[in-house]
């Protein structure tokens, strides 16, 4: 069994699985996971870098973050699913997203390359 790390957990797990369907609606969730990368790239096309680069007020993430913080996500769970369907007991580590997105410095990447390298992570 592994520690948990500090901080890194849903505290309120239910109403985070809540709150995730309630953005759902009633769309298939399986269908808007399958429509994100598009609905990325649709975003990029229409907004220009210097948009997507504003943050809407102090201690918000851009949208230009959030869709790296997106193709962060997709790359980790992608790996957790492995580990889950490889081996019997792993270790799930948790990350602290507003680290990586600092760190990895998303905002000032070009947003066309962060959809693009989305795309890439469900291949």
């Amino acid at each position: 069994m592994t520690t948990p790390q500090a901080g890194l957990w849903v505290s309120a797990p239910q109403a985070y699985r809540e709150k995730m369907f309630a953005m759902v609606g009633d769309r298939n969730p399986l269908e808007v996971v399958a429509q994100t990368a598009a609905t990325l790239a649709d975003i990029v096309r229409k907004h220009s870098a210097t948009v997507l680069r504003t943050r809407p007020f102090e201690g918000k993430w851009t949208p230009n973050e959030v869709i790296g913080h997106l193709t962060d996500s997709e790359w980790v769970y992608g790996y957790r699913l492995r580990l889950i369907l490889c081996e019997d007991d792993p270790t799930i580590l948790g990350t602290h997203q507003d680290f990586w997105v600092a760190a990895l410095r998303h905002n000032e990447r070009e947003p066309w390359s962060s959809s693009k390298s989305f795309g890439r992570c469900g291949s």
